[in-house]
């Protein structure tokens, strides 16, 4: 397949005295080898109808006659139980949504079930919501639409939206409170907030068409499956790769760990918004396949064809990570990240570098990039803003892995605290009971505890002071983005 793209800069940049760009080149999707692609085991006579990945490539797939498979990590499957005496009857699993710290939700004609403890239970939701068709988790918010209707929940109430919308998809944006809404072929952009709702244009400047599918990619970005092509959507960008009129129209995507999965005329193809790869063919895609992707790495996917089979595809030289993710926004320095294998002896070294600068390094197992190969370690030098990862590794074949992940490093309370404002009543309240009376150094002014923020902002961090009761969190994060912000008087 030839593909073209062209690059679009949003309007908001050329407001703030930026062009906007257009960028337009052919792309050749390139064969990415090895990829393990395997059928799944049905049971006879079923067909497969949704399916859900988990970060670390466990999930699940909803099976036409209203069985669940549980699917782990080496693509094995065996049947959901439901959990023994609960009355009523299961809903039948329609869809799957994600509702939070990598846990799935399965919705559909007659409720919503949730997974526990390889069981299957019934949701509760109002009884107005008694057959959704679509769920989107927004953090402290939630959407859920029916047949007809449209609900947000807002600080433990609900709304009514849309009443009478069809809505065929909900998808977080990442942004905290605002989700896509696709009806039908329509695609639009809305945001949570008091005292209601609001509708925004989902891509700003750029008309999509006829839209098929969307996914979330990462924390910042979107993919849109339509007329117009793939466009992968950012809050800075919109990147739109548009294909060869006999390529046809991409028919399903679905997305994780900074990827997009494509079925586009018998392919599927993978983009991570600048190389393309292609990864299989000959299957048949239309208005009912599925791709469902694992969120930390990219690398693994479910994808149910339009004749309801499914198959399990792995991207064996692709480094699976499971911690951070790229695009997301940090507000401590305690950050975690480590490289994962599903196949013993397939790494044989990793290294990782912070903004170009080497951290650490393991040439054995566990592969995180904390002490003796832990997931967590403290950037104790960390500025605000945005940073980069870069990981390196080595297989067992003596291949190159890489993987890049981008974050922004924030203060926890928006902005970087004063000293005058902030951390002096906090050092009146909890410190200076000590700090100011002989038992130990002053530190009442600001010179003096600038002087030694970077001891004490260790002090505070690892529990040693003050030595009587600790900081409550909300203040030991004040002082340390105080620090972190180069200490503003």
């Amino acid at each position: 397949m030839k593909t073209r793209f062209c690059t679009f800069l949003l309007p908001a940049l050329a407001a703030c005295g930026g062009a906007a760009a257009i960028e337009e080149r052919a792309v050749h999707p390139s064969p990415h080898l090895p990829v393990v692609a395997e059928r799944m085991n049905l049971p006879e006579g079923a067909h497969a109808v949704a399916a859900w990945l988990a970060p670390q490539g466990s999930g699940f797939i909803a099976l036409s006659d209203g069985r669940i498979l549980a699917v782990d990590v080496e693509g094995h499957t065996q049947l959901v139980d439901r959990v023994p005496g609960e009355t009523g009857e299961t809903p039948v699993v329609s869809a799957f949504g994600d509702r939070g710290s990598g846990q799935a939700l399965g919705f559909g004609s007659g409720g919503a079930v949730s997974f526990d403890g390889g069981l299957v239970r019934r949701a509760r939701l109002p009884s107005f919501i008694n057959s959704p068709r679509a769920f989107a988790n927004l953090g402290a918010d939630a959407l859920w639409a029916t047949s007809n209707d449209l609900y947000a929940r807002h600080r433990g109430k609900w709304l009514s939206v849309e009443p009478g919308a069809e809505i065929s998809e909900l998808v977080a944006t990442g942004i905290p409170g605002e989700a896509w809404v696709r009806t039908g072929t329509s695609l639009r952009r809305m945001r949570i907030d008091d005292p209601g709702v609001t509708w925004l244009d989902p891509a700003p400047g750029v008309d999509l068409g006829a839209v098929r599918g969307i996914a979330s990619v990462d924390a910042r970005r979107n993919v849109v499956a339509s007329a117009r092509g793939i466009t992968i959507v950012a809050p800075d960008r919109i990147r739109i790769f548009h294909a060869n009129i006999e390529d046809g129209l991409p028919d399903v995507v679905g997305g994780g760990g900074g990827w997009a999965w494509v079925g586009w005329r018998g392919q599927i193809l993978r983009t991570d918004g600048e190389r393309w790869e292609s990864l299989a063919r000959g299957l048949a895609f239309g208005p009912h396949a599925r791709i469902a992707v694992d969120d930390e790495s990219g690398a693994i996917a479910l994808v149910i064809d339009e004749r309801g089979d499914a198959f399990r595809l792995e991207v064996e030289e692709t480094l699976r990570a499971s911690g951070i993710t790229d695009g997301a926004v940090a507000f401590d320095t305690r950050l975690e990240l480590e490289m994962l294998t599903s196949r013993a002896g397939a790494l044989k070294s990793v290294s990782f570098l912070v903004d170009n600068h080497p951290l650490s390094s393991r040439k054995e197992s566990p592969w995180g990039w904390g002490a003796d190969g832990g997931r967590v370690t403290d950037l104790k030098e960390l500025s605000f803003g945005r940073h980069r990862i870069d990981v390196v590794a080595r297989d067992r074949n003596d291949r190159e892995l890489t993987r890049k992940i981008q974050f922004e490093y924030r203060s926890s309370i928006g902005r970087v605290p004063s000293y005058e404002k902030d951390i002096a009543p906090l050092y009146k309240a909890r410190c200076a009971g000590c700090h100011a009376n002989g038992v130990a150094r002053d530190l009442s002014t600001y010179g003096a505890l600038a002087g030694q923020a970077t001891l004490v902002r260790a002090a505070v961090r690892e529990g040693r002071m003050p030595p009587d009761i600790l900081l409550d969190a909300p203040s030991a994060r004040l002082f340390t983005a105080w620090v972190d912000g180069d200490t503003p008087k």
